[in-house]
């Protein structure tokens, strides 16, 4: 129960981060938006997420941040081993262009 309220935390992350032309998660990995391509030959080299978790995560939590940054590197030319961040080490929301928020213990879930 609580894996399936993780993952409907993040999808719901997902959706809110991306634009007004985002109808499903396979629209969210395409070029521009969940990853880069900077080159412009139509291969995405970049990641452009962050995966944000709890300071003292649980198992689950890190299975899930775990599970979706390798989904986003396999959509990706090249591999960024430091999409995953605790709360702590994220100094603001702005500096962020796709950040994912993994759990309810983060202060970011309290506020909203």
């Amino acid at each position: 129960m609580k894996k399936a309220l993780l993952t409907a935390l993040a999808g719901l992350c997902f959706l809110q981060i991306g634009s007004a032309d985002v109808d499903s998660l396979s629209q969210l990995f395409g070029p521009g938006k969940a990853v880069l391509d900077l080159d412009g030959d139509g291969f995405p080299e970049k990641p452009a997420v962050t995966i944000i978790i709890p300071d003292k995560p649980t198992a689950r939590e890190l299975a899930l941040a775990a599970d979706i940054a390798a989904r986003v590197n396999f959509e990706s030319l090249a591999v960024d081993f430091g999409l995953v961040r605790r709360e702590s080490e994220v100094a603001s929301r702005q500096s962020l262009p796709f950040p994912i928020l993994i759990g309810n213990n983060l202060a970011w879930v309290r506020e909203a």
